[in-house]
């Protein structure tokens, strides 16, 4: 009887350690089953590493055109904003005086040709006639010559007088900013003053009121609430008191229903005074509010008075003075710029061609008379060797004539679009041009841009360089277009390194954009991505989904409720994503974000209790 006893002893300590280790059992299995995980569904995806640089637009093909010769502008055939085409006539010079010139220059070169044949053939009557003949031509040459003199002087007198009109109306704007500096140095009158000291007064007024309403609606507002809160905690002790004798009364008991509704009344009480200092609390604050705006709108109020009336006090600012100066230094550059057009020194060196073409339309007269003389003669072999100089001479002439009247017609050397026009007709070619590079603009009479070939400048940081070659696409966000995206390829790397402006290393590339509808102004900035390497429809991964030990990669596999480690290959690495070379397919569920997972965990997924798939 007594080993009975004892085997029962056994047998029941026996089980009591089995449901202790048990117990264990469970409280661990329980511990590790409750790991909660973010998870993300393996897919397949594009993937690209570009480099980020900031860009601006630059344009390849700009020229500057001007006449090489000075003179009259007739007509300028384009406007800033047309288009043209390569070769198209642009603006032309007046051709009254050079026209005659080039007529003259045929003329003698035809006369020296004939000249010499006439002394090869032999000398007649006939040879004699047209020997007249040049010199007649000759003289008519020269009385033109004189009528171009004086063509000339007639022009450069209109222009003169007109660059004295310009001084007057220069120095009339120097005489009316001297006048506004001399006003605004004397400073504000005093009825002035005395408007703008009431003014803010007033506003003083206003921001002294704002501010004791404000004060007075804070401290009604601090009153009533604490009313509420002595309202809301006498309901509160009212509510635990009825509440209490409810737990304590039996449903058994008569005053059961009783008891029971007097607790239901206390708990609507204290809701009501809780949602009653809930309400209270909104208006307060909407009342506050409304009371601070009050005071913000005296006190920009007052501000601004105050600002008026130190204004009014003070006389005129520094900067107000400052812009005045700026005005009356702009007004004297006005008025010697009209100086240097009054003396400009190519009026008289027009005066002085002129005066050359009719000295040499003179001596060609001569050489004329005297070429008559030999014929009258007879042929010599000095003869034929002046003649033969005549003809080079005259050729020389014509050459030059017709320069100077391809000189005199501007034509656009590429197709592009008309930027700037400095000057009209009728002006002396070069005046217009000259004023606007005094004030800092071209001095060209029109500049002309290419838009076909649009580039960009873009600085790549020298830790990037490496990764970029010509030849790789580019995607260009521009500030004034920042809802569209332009494409590019990359065409030149600079050699030559610089600085930014924060002193790092940066290397120039140049990107030209793809023909685009949008119109691209030079010094547009934005930035691009260089596309240095990208793939298709490739196992991508986002970048906490991996695990890295040195050169090795792992992720953990959810399946079924268990976290598997599985080592993996990776490609590329973009911002945000890897590519897996190996180790993962499409639609496989992987941990993501900072775990402490084993493998063989239990997981949940964070998703509303469901287990990874």
């Amino acid at each position: 009887m007594a080993r009975l006893r004892l085997n029962r002893k056994i047998i029941f300590a026996v089980l009591v350690v089995i449901v202790i280790v048990a117990v264990a059992w469970w409280q661990i299995s329980l511990s590790r089953g409750g790991v909660t995980i973010e998870t993300s569904t393996v897919t397949k995806d594009d993937i690209e590493i570009f480099v980020s640089a900031p860009a601006r637009v630059t344009l390849p093909s700009r020229a500057d055109l001007s006449f090489k010769t000075g003179g009259k502008i007739a007509a300028l055939r384009v406007k800033k904003g047309d288009t043209v085409i390569a070769g198209q006539v642009l603006a032309e010079l007046d051709l009254t005086s050079i026209n005659p010139q080039i007529r003259q220059a045929e003329a003698g070169l035809k006369i020296a040709q004939a000249g010499l044949s006439k002394l090869r053939s032999g000398r007649s009557r006939r040879e004699i006639a047209v020997a007249e003949a040049s010199v007649d031509q000759a003289v008519t040459a020269v009385a033109s010559a004189r009528r171009s003199l004086k063509t000339v002087n007639k022009i450069v007198d209109q222009s003169k007088k007109r660059a004295a009109f310009n001084v007057s109306s220069a120095e009339e704007g120097v005489y009316i900013a001297n006048k506004q500096l001399s006003k605004a140095q004397a400073g504000a009158r005093t009825e002035e003053r005395n408007v703008a000291s009431s003014q803010l007064n007033q506003a003083q007024q206003s921001l002294n009121d704002a501010q004791a309403n404000y004060d007075k609606v804070s401290t009604l507002n601090t009153k009533m609430m604490d009313e509420a809160n002595q309202a809301l905690t006498s309901a509160e002790a009212t509510f635990q008191h009825a509440n209490t004798v409810f737990a304590s009364t039996p449903d058994t008991d008569p005053a059961y229903n009783a008891v029971k509704s007097s607790k239901l009344q206390a708990e609507a009480a204290r809701d009501g005074a809780t949602v009653a200092k809930e309400r209270l609390s909104a208006q307060n604050s909407q009342s506050l509010q409304a009371a601070q705006s009050q005071v913000n709108a005296a006190q920009k109020a007052y501000d601004t008075a105050y600002s008026q009336y130190y204004l009014a006090t003070a006389g005129s600012r520094t900067e107000d003075l400052q812009i005045i100066s700026s005005q009356l230094r702009q007004a004297e550059i006005a008025l010697q710029i009209a100086q240097m057009g009054k003396d400009d020194a190519s009026l008289e060196a027009q005066i002085d061609a002129a005066q050359g073409q009719l000295d040499s339309a003179i001596k060609s007269s001569q050489v004329a008379i005297a070429q008559l003389q030999l014929q009258k003669e007879g042929a010599r072999a000095a003869d034929v060797s002046a003649a033969q100089g005549q003809i080079e001479q005259a050729q020389a002439a014509l050459t030059g004539a017709e320069a100077i009247a391809d000189d005199a017609v501007l034509r656009a050397p590429f197709s592009g679009q008309v930027a700037a026009v400095n000057g009209k007709a009728g002006e002396i070619a070069g005046l217009s041009a000259s004023v606007a590079a005094a004030t800092g603009g071209s001095g060209a009479l029109i500049t002309l841009i290419n838009f076909d070939r649009l580039e960009l400048s873009a600085d790549v940081d020298e830790t990037e360089i490496g990764k970029v070659k010509t030849g790789q696409a580019v995607r260009i966000i521009l500030d004034a277009y920042e809802d569209k995206v332009f494409e590019g390829k990359l065409t030149n790397i600079s050699i030559i390194s610089s600085k930014n402006a924060t002193g790092g290393t940066i290397f120039t590339v140049t990107i030209v954009a793809n023909p685009v509808k949008e119109l691209f102004r030079e010094g547009m900035g934005g930035d691009v991505d260089i596309i240095a390497q990208s793939k298709k429809n490739v196992v991508t991964i986002p970048f906490d989904a991996v695990k890295l030990d040195g050169k090795k990669a792992s992720v953990f596999v959810i399946k079924n409720g268990i976290a598997k480690k599985r080592d993996i290959k990776l490609g590329l690495t973009s911002d945000i994503a890897y590519e897996v070379v190996d180790g993962l397919k499409e639609e496989e569920v992987v941990a993501v974000g900072k775990t402490d997972l084993k493998d063989g965990d239990q997981v949940k997924v964070n998703d509303g209790g469901r287990i990874g798939q």
